[in-house]
């Protein structure tokens, strides 16, 4: 939500006031984040203190389950035991790819098609809105399909989006992609979550999280380094 607000009032602001607003915002918002930083430390002070208190009144009850909890497995041996997963990730890695390069280089998207700095902050904004709906839904979808099912209509919705994108001759079109946000990035985010934990063990579970967060890193990372040339 906060992001939906901010890329459309900046995408007005540098279409007014110039590309200066741009560092200011910045700034003005790691201002901001500093603050909150600083609120979201004492906060977890406070509760980790009566978490202490709590933990220590059932210290023996939890002993049973640590040892499964803190299963110790090195990145080699969990891909060996996981092939299938480590090759979904792969994939996912791909359809991540193409949810950054439309995120980074969406100014220079629009403009291909006549599209002005107000109107790729509105198309962003827009993005970001669309993801709301069906995460806050999340667990009512879950109750009608399987987490692994969830992973395959986002794989749909991220193709139907970037072929729709490549396709597009207009801005009207490239707000219109946006449609597929709702079963794209905001359906396989929460089902890579419920899927894991569904498929593996706790010990696991937490290489797997692991694993799907550095395909996350590594196609931002070659979306940032190969979308300019693309």
């Amino acid at each position: 939500m906060g992001f939906s607000i901010i890329v459309a009032v900046l995408g007005t602001l540098v279409e007014k006031k110039g590309e200066m607003s741009v560092p200011v915002c910045a700034e003005a918002a790691c201002a901001l984040l500093i603050a909150l930083l600083f609120l979201t430390k004492y906060s977890f002070s406070k509760m980790k203190r009566a978490n202490d208190i709590e933990i220590a009144g059932h210290a023996g009850e939890s002993a049973a389950d640590t040892d499964d909890d803190d299963e110790r497995i090195d990145l080699r041996a969990f891909i060996r035991r996981n092939k299938y997963f480590f090759i979904m990730n792969l994939g996912i890695s791909g359809l991540l790819f193409s949810n950054a390069i439309l995120s980074n280089y969406m100014p220079q998207i629009a403009g291909g098609v006549g599209g002005t700095t107000e109107q790729t902050g509105r198309i962003l904004s827009l993005m970001g809105l669309l993801e709301m709906p069906t995460m806050f839904f999340i667990g009512t979808i879950r109750k009608h399909f399987r987490s692994s099912t969830l992973i395959k209509i986002a794989s749909v919705g991220f193709t139907g989006k970037i072929v729709v994108c490549w396709l597009a001759g207009s801005v009207g079109v490239l707000f219109a992609a946006q449609a597929f946000q709702l079963v794209a990035f905001a359906l396989l985010m929460p089902a890579m979550v419920y899927y894991i934990n569904e498929m593996m063990r706790p010990g696991e579970a937490v290489k797997g999280q692991s694993l799907f967060t550095m395909m996350f890193t590594f196609s931002a990372i070659i979306a940032s380094l190969a979308g300019g040339w693309i």
